[in-house]
């Protein structure tokens, strides 16, 4: 297929009059140019460049800034790609363009028809104000399904189907895509009921990908949903003074568990009476590493399924809480990343070679992108990453969420 250069070709003509119409003008006309063989598609050049798009609630294109335009009202910017799709974003520009909450925006890098990060503002500035630019701040499509709750009841099938369901209630209600090829089957069926009461599809989800074995997911930077098992292949290696200007490696041994004690959805009614656990969510199984245990010692903790209502189930889900935390966590920071237009991915894993040859191979979690002079920068976040305040808030909200679910179900059970 042949390709039209757009700009400059001798048979199209630009601000012709429309006839009969003296005030009103074209800026293209095709002037009998037959395209029906040609890719006429307008597409910029490769270069230096960040485009931002703002769709209203209705995703309809209501704005766009570039800095390939001579004024860019772009002051600062920043935002997060996580290894579950787009973060967080804070942007200051110096012109008010009427924006409003709940409208999204795409920001593409380089001229790259598709988007490196598509959030949705939930921060703006009101009349009155004495700053003279203006602020914004807003989440990826993730934070969306905190919006969503479910009650529903999920008899034994793949937990892949349970989550493709949950993924589909939450797009009738939010802006997000749901695609089955998206959708990776899981190896591992629900035994028992699966049950939600009035829970945010967030954290239903998130017990799913816990029962299929530790799957990644999340919303993409196209706004689709995706869920897969997470990928172990190396398909990234730096380089420090090559590819990166710091690395800092650290382990944390204060979160470790490897006792755990498993508390399910269901009430223990097949125990005796005089039992400790009866009528209890409690399980009787621990789990436990030993090889942990003797380098560490023993660290108990306790973990919650409390819409397993099989206690199989429940135990599979505790077990890949005790996998992820049985050694110290390790983690890195990564400061000044190349970034030539190419874009990057948090799935898979990063080698790292640091000071005297030394390597590491970690899980990429977070990169920060942030508009510089000149171009972007990007600092990334490898391995298990340290909780901000902001992280700890919403696991606080979501533990008590789930044990408000473990009590109602308890209840209704008794």
């Amino acid at each position: 297929m042949k390709t039209v250069p757009i700009y400059g070709h001798p048979l199209l003509r630009y601000r012709r009059q429309v006839p009969d119409t003296p005030n009103a003008t074209i800026y293209r006309d095709l002037g009998g140019l037959d395209l029906s063989s040609y890719n006429y598609n307008l597409n910029q050049p490769f270069r230096r460049a960040v485009t931002l798009r703002f769709y209203d609630t209705q995703d309809i294109l209501q704005a766009v800034v570039s800095s390939n335009a001579q004024y860019c009202p772009i002051l600062a910017l920043k935002w997060d790609d996580l290894d579950s799709g787009s973060g967080s974003f804070d942007l200051e520009l110096a012109t008010d363009l009427g924006l409003a909450h709940g409208w999204r925006l795409d920001i593409h890098l380089w001229n790259n028809q598709a988007p490196a990060y598509s959030g949705f503002i939930q921060q703006k500035p009101t009349a009155g104000s004495t700053d003279r630019t203006f602020k914004y701040g807003g989440y990826g499509g993730l934070a969306l399904l905190d919006r969503v709750f479910v009650t529903a009841t999920y008899p034994a099938q793949p937990v892949s189907s349970i989550a493709n369901q949950l993924a589909r209630l939450a797009e009738q209600r939010v802006r997000i895509q749901v695609f089955d090829s998206q959708i990776a089957s899981s190896s591992y069926s629900t035994l028992g009921e699966l049950k939600f009461l009035r829970t945010p599809v967030k954290q239903a989800l998130e017990q799913c990908a816990q029962l299929a074995g530790g799957y990644e997911w999340g919303i993409d930077a196209n706004r689709r949903f995706f869920f897969r098992p997470a990928p172990t292949e190396t398909d990234w290696h730096g380089w420090v003074g090559k590819h990166l200007e710091t690395f800092v490696p650290e382990e944390d041994s204060s979160k470790i568990a490897n006792r755990i004690y498993i508390k399910g959805g269901k009430v223990r009614g097949d125990l005796a009476a005089d039992h400790p656990l009866y009528k209890t969510n409690w399980l009787e199984d621990v789990i436990e590493d030993t090889d942990s245990q003797a380098l560490y010692g023993v660290c108990e903790d306790d973990f919650s399924a409390p819409a397993t209502l099989n206690l199989i189930d429940a135990l599979r889900a505790a077990d890949q809480e005790l996998k992820r935390r049985a050694y110290p966590r390790a983690y890195a920071r990564v400061d000044g990343l190349e970034f030539a237009g190419t874009p990057l991915s948090t799935s898979g894993k990063a080698r790292i070679v640091g000071k005297g040859g030394q390597q590491l191979i970690l899980p990429k979690k977070r990169l920060r992108y942030r508009l510089a002079k000149g171009g972007v920068t990007v600092d990334a976040d490898f391995g298990d990453i340290d909780f901000s305040a902001s992280n700890t808030v919403a696991n606080l909200v979501a533990n008590a969420a789930a044990e408000a679910l473990s009590r109602q179900n308890s209840q209704r059970q008794l």
